[in-house]
This record gives structure tokens, C-alpha cells and sequence, in this order.
């Protein structure tokens, strides 16, 4: 199969470049949809965002990851809707996923790993993972690719599919959902749809559920059909011939939260020695220094620039007892201090000065995640630039 790619329409080149992410198009299915539904035409919108509304219709076709940020974008724009991403997303279900959800429905139990390993299939530029705590785990979700717009909002639509995925497995077992943004003005549409606990201006965005969920038997349990799939999977160049940056940068996106960064251990999760990892990557002209500090820095400017966090506690996640030290170390990266940086964000200032302070309390699921999320207390010395 021809893989198809985004064609520019008065704007922006879409066609995959290389060292780009990309992104399946069968998780927008629903935005023509909810376009229409909210007074906006999708032709124009798609337009707009430099895109092809054709090319939905085949949920294979690919496009450059950044564009769907910029086609979110364009839908917040041209709807004034700022939950659009919530209402893409809430309709989507496994078969968005394609043959990864395929996959997840072959499974024993609720196989949350085969999306997080599989995923590269159809996105790069985000990663799914599963954080694990105590008596909780949450799936989660997070953006990578630098400069992305509208991250909150395809954060949103894919933990609105993660949502519908562990529920059309599983049941309602999701217990709360943590979303790393601050409270818009109305999130009367979030509780409609969730209708558990919601946690905003977290440090990541997942769905959490207790332990125990993740082994609950899934009745459309296949292995014949499941080894086919992951044969089918596994032979994806992505996964079967991965490029190393992109590899280190995936792993690199959930362990930044958690401190687990050493070169020793993303090397290990690779099953590549120290010192094969760093020749692999000097063949590409990079480090790992400037993998890691760019990984940093990209969550920095998310968690500044997305929500309501003091820059105190964002120094605090990247485990700076002493807010001098982060606010130089981001400096070094961009020549602004972090307050500076968020004062340039006027879209997201208004939404820290609107969300209220109920916002931020938090369930006991969410205080059980927390110490795995923000390691203030570990005494670490991580800095956002070695």
C-alpha cells in the first residue's frame, strides 16, 4: 500500500520531510463532523490549515504531525470552540486506531502496552505510556515534536480516545483523568463526557484506573489473529527499522517526568549498550546531551505555556529545589527567563487567570501518581540543560 500525505492548499507544504513526525489521519475522522455541527465549513477550515479534506477518506492516509496541530488550531479558530479537541475525540474508538486497535481487542487481558508499543506504526511526534503507581496506573498521553501548536488540544482528543479504547474493553473502570492544561472557562463538556474526577494543570495528561483493571479479561480474545497483527505491526519500518533519534526522543518524553533519564537507562530500554547508543547517535549528528536537553526543554515550555503551574512547581517537576536554578538553566535554552516566556502566551494567560482554584485539588488516585509524576521530594538534581 501507498502511503498517501497531505497536499497543500493555500498554505503551508505538508508532504513528510524528513526527521518529521507524522500522524494516521483515522483519529480526525470526527472533525468534519463537529465542524458542520458548530457552524464551520470543514472545506475551509481544512484549507486553511494547509490541508486536503480528502484525505480522511482513507484512515490510512498520513500527514505531517505538526499539521494537525495546525488543523486543530484552525478548528478552535473558525469555531471559537476551546474544548474542540474533547469533542474530536470523544466519538473516536478503536477502530480510530486501526490495526493497533485491532490488536488491543485480540488481547487476553487489557493490553494497554500494545498501544504503547505499537503506536509508532501511526504516530511520531507523540507517544502513549503507562505510568504505574501503588494501586493505580494511568495511561497517558504526551507531544514531542518541538513547536507543535495546539498541544492541549490533541492531548485532549487522544485522551478522549483513550477514554472510549479502555472503556470498550474494560467497562467503566477509569477512575479519574488527569489533563495537562488549565481549566478552560466552561468544562461542563469535560464532566459530560468523562463523568469522573478531573485533575487539570497536571503534570501529564492520562487516564487512571486501579491496577487490578489492567487484568481484566477482553472476551474478543484472539492469539491466532493476534500473532498475525503483531507480525503485520512489527514489520512496520517504524518499528522494524526505527531511526535512532526518534527512538531515544519517545523513550526519552514520558522518563523526563519521572528522572529516569541516564544515558544507561534509555540505553537499556533500547537493549543497546551505552556506548552503542552513542556512536548510533554521532552517526546522525546529534548526542545524547542535546537529545536530552531538547526533550527538557520542550516539556518546560508545555507546562509553562499550557498551564496554571508556578514556576516554582514546574521547577520542582524537573526536581530544582531552588527556582534560581531552573529559571537559569531555561535561559541558557531560549534566552528568556521562564516568567518572560509565559508572559508572551497571552491565549493560555487567560486561561490561568479564568480556570479557578478547585481545579487543582486532587483525588486520592491522583496523590498515590504524584510522587511518580513530580520527584520534588527525591532530592534529584536533574537540570533542563547537562
Amino acid at each position: 500500500m501507498t502511503r498517501g500525505r497531505g497536499t497543500a492548499v493555500d498554505g503551508p507544504d505538508v508532504s513528510l520531510m524528513a526527521g518529521e513526525g507524522r500522524q494516521r489521519v483515522g483519529v480526525l475522522s470526527e472533525v468534519p463532523r463537529v465542524l458542520k455541527a458548530l457552524g464551520a465549513d470543514p472545506e475551509t477550515v481544512f484549507r486553511a490549515a494547509g490541508l486536503d479534506l480528502h484525505l480522511l477518506a482513507d484512515s490510512d492516509n498520513e500527514i505531517p504531525f505538526g499539521a494537525v496541530g495546525r488543523l486543530l488550531q484552525a478548528c478552535v479558530g473558525a469555531t471559537r470552540c476551546e474544548h474542540f479537541g474533547l469533542l474530536a475525540g470523544q466519538s473516536l474508538t478503536l477502530q480510530s486506531l486501526g490495526i493497533v486497535g485491532q490488536l488491543m481487542q485480540t488481547a487476553p487481558t487489557l493490553a494497554l502496552w500494545d498501544l504503547a508499543l505499537s503506536q509508532a506504526r501511526h504516530v511520531e511526534g507523540a507517544v502513549f505510556y503507562l505510568r504505574r503507581m501503588g494501586d493505580f496506573s494511568a495511561l497517558c498521553y504526551a507531544v514531542h515534536q518541538p513547536r507543535t501548536p495546539a498541544v492541549n488540544q490533541i492531548s485532549d482528543s487522544a485522551i478522549a480516545l483513550a477514554f472510549n479504547a479502555v472503556r470498550e474493553l474494560a467497562g467503566p473502570v477509569v477512575i479519574e483523568v488527569n489533563l495537562g492544561h488549565a481549566q478552560p472557562r466552561d468544562i461542563s463538556a469535560f464532566r459530560r463526557f468523562f463523568g469522573v474526577p478531573l485533575r487539570f494543570d497536571s503534570e501529564e495528561s492520562g487516564v487512571v484506573l486501579p491496577i487490578k483493571a489492567l487484568s481484566l479479561p477482553v472476551m474478543s480474545v484472539n492469539p491466532v489473529l493476534r500473532n498475525r497483527l503483531q507480525e503485520t505491526i512489527w514489520a512496520h519500518p517504524a518499528l522494524s527499522r526505527p531511526d535512532i533519534c526518534a527512538q531515544v526522543v519517545r523513550t526519552l518524553r514520558p522518563r523526563i517526568i519521572s528522572g529516569q533519564v541516564s544515558i544507561e537507562e534509555i540505553a537499556a530500554s533500547l537493549s543497546l549498550h551505552p556506548r552503542s547508543l552513542l556512536r548510533k547517535l554521532k552517526a546522525q549528528g546529534t548526542t545524547f546531551r542535546d537529545l536530552l536537553n531538547e526533550t527538557r526543554f520542550e516539556v518546560a515550555c508545555q507546562l509553562l505555556g499550557g498551564t496554571r503551574l508556578s514556576i516554582t512547581e514546574i521547577g520542582l517537576v524537573f526536581g530544582y529545589s531552588d527556582t534560581a536554578v531552573f529559571t537559569r538553566s531555561f535561559e541558557r535554552q531560549c534566552g528568556l527567563a521562564p516568567s518572560e516566556w509565559r508572559a508572551r502566551q497571552p491565549e493560555v494567560t487567560t486561561q490561568r487567570s479564568a480556570a479557578s482554584p478547585a481545579s487543582r485539588s486532587e483525588s486520592n488516585a491522583a496523590k498515590a501518581l504524584r510522587p511518580a509524576m513530580a520527584l520534588a521530594a527525591s532530592g534529584s538534581t536533574r537540570k533542563l540543560r547537562s
